[in-house]
């Protein structure tokens, strides 16, 4: 028996993800995260038309767009024709039409959420193909609206098809493993890089509150050690242990990772915003900030002692937060 346009449509989506994951894991790949967003839109466009078409009696003509011709005295027809390409095909909605048109015709419910998420892929897409590649240093903010949106994709799918995804391994690479994130600094940023991070913290900062269980904007990636009863995982000393192979923290690893005490910091906020001053709103947002391990170390008199004299350390990656609430220069 034939299956349908709608099934056709959601195993090619499927596909797509698929492709895009697969595509993103690989060890060495120099075009990783601006290929996953192509394809991943792609996926996402597909499962949208497939929706229409399952609501729609699988009419193809939903999807088609429709024009009015110019007649030959200038004017324009009453009749919509169909919109074809250079080969003569029909032209199909694109991802925003077929959101719009689920939403509008109440075919299915759509978290804003979701929309969201599906808003900062299309802005990584469009800067990657038309303006700006993706460097090492915005990788993981690339990589956390990724995660977000295979886990609101598996959502979507099962919700609105019942299809089955356990069988495929949904999930990006922690490229932390084999890429320095700690280190990422935002100032190796170029100006049309930052642009783009500014954009997605801005969209992550309106929706990602905790508040929707089920879609998210943006997932954080963390990389733990964690412990295991398996007698073929790695031990690492993080004791005392003879078997055990030791990790060793120096005081110089940590400073390179929190270069800046509270002076430096400040004299950098100075140089980088145009409306910047030293008064209680900044002080604020640093000590809200500074409850954010990323962003902040503490470095205690005596280790052994949380009550004794401490002095902060920060990240580069705390203008971040900063971004939010001044205006670069």
């Amino acid at each position: 028996m034939a299956r349908s346009r709608s099934s056709e449509f959601l195993e090619k989506s499927v596909s797509a993800m698929i492709t895009a994951i697969e595509t993103y894991n690989k060890p060495d790949h120099k075009y990783r995260e601006e290929t996953f967003s192509i394809l991943a839109l792609n996926a996402w466009e597909l499962l949208l038309k497939s929706k229409i078409l399952a609501e729609k009696n699988n009419d193809m003509r939903e999807l088609y767009i429709y024009e009015c011709r110019r007649r030959k005295d200038g004017t324009l027809s009453t009749k919509k024709y169909i919109k074809r390409n250079r080969a003569r095909n029909p032209m199909t909605i694109g991802i925003g039409k077929a959101l719009s048109k689920i939403q509008n015709e109440k075919l299915a419910e759509i978290d804003p959420v979701l929309i969201a998420n599906l808003e900062a892929l299309i802005e990584i897409r469009d800067n990657s193909i038309h303006f700006i590649n993706m460097s090492e240093d915005l990788s993981k903010v690339v990589q956390e609206v990724g995660m977000a949106t295979l886990q609101n994709y598996v959502q979507v799918v099962t919700e609105w098809f019942g299809y089955d995804l356990s069988q495929y391994n949904f999930y990006l690479m922690p490229l932390a493993f084999f890429r320095n994130f700690d280190s990422a600094s935002i100032e190796r940023l170029t100006k049309e890089e930052i642009n783009v991070a500014k954009y997605l913290s801005n969209i992550s900062y309106k929706y990602d509150n905790g508040s929707n269980e089920n879609y998210a904007v943006t997932l954080e990636l963390n990389v733990r050690l964690k412990r295991s009863a398996l007698p073929t995982a790695a031990r690492l000393a993080l004791g005392n242990n003879p078997d055990a192979v030791p990790i060793t923290f120096t005081e110089e690893d940590i400073r390179a990772q929190y270069p800046w005490d509270y002076g430096q910091l400040t004299d950098k906020l100075r140089d980088r915003y145009s409306d910047f001053k030293v008064n209680k709103d900044y002080h604020s947002i640093r000590k809200k900030s500074s409850k954010d391990k990323r962003y902040v170390m503490s470095r205690y008199l005596d280790p052994d002692n949380k009550n004794s004299a401490k002095k902060d350390f920060f990240s580069p990656n705390i203008l971040n937060e900063f971004d939010k609430y001044y205006n670069r220069k």
